[in-house]
């Protein structure tokens, strides 16, 4: 999947300034088909591990409905944040915090 540097902002990374979406914009790799499209090679960890995820409420590349479907059938803890598809780079303490919780909590 390939977004013009000129969408990426609106698609991507729209609670970043200008001047940060810009630069990711062109260091941006494409997702490549096969990320997509090939077969797994077992069991989904998430379906015997416990698992958290970040549902981006503003976020205009994955739908909030997928997002939440994706979630609830890991039974991940879910954490809603007022971010774009970008968070971890929009609320990066918040993306981190949640991450320490994780760990604290699998030890």
């Amino acid at each position: 999947m390939r977004i013009l540097p000129e969408h990426y902002q609106d698609v991507i990374a729209g609670d970043l300034p200008a001047e940060v979406t810009d630069v990711l914009a062109v260091t941006r790799r494409s997702v490549r088909a096969q990320a997509l499209t090939a077969e797994l090679s077992g069991p989904p960890a998430w379906r015997t591990l416990p698992s958290w995820a970040v549902v981006a409420t503003q976020d205009d590349a994955i739908p909030g409905q997928a997002q939440e479907f994706m979630a609830e059938r890991a039974g991940s803890h879910v954490v809603r944040m007022a971010a774009s598809h970008a968070v971890a780079i929009s609320q990066p303490d918040a993306v981190a915090d949640l991450i320490i919780e994780a760990a604290k909590t699998t030890r």
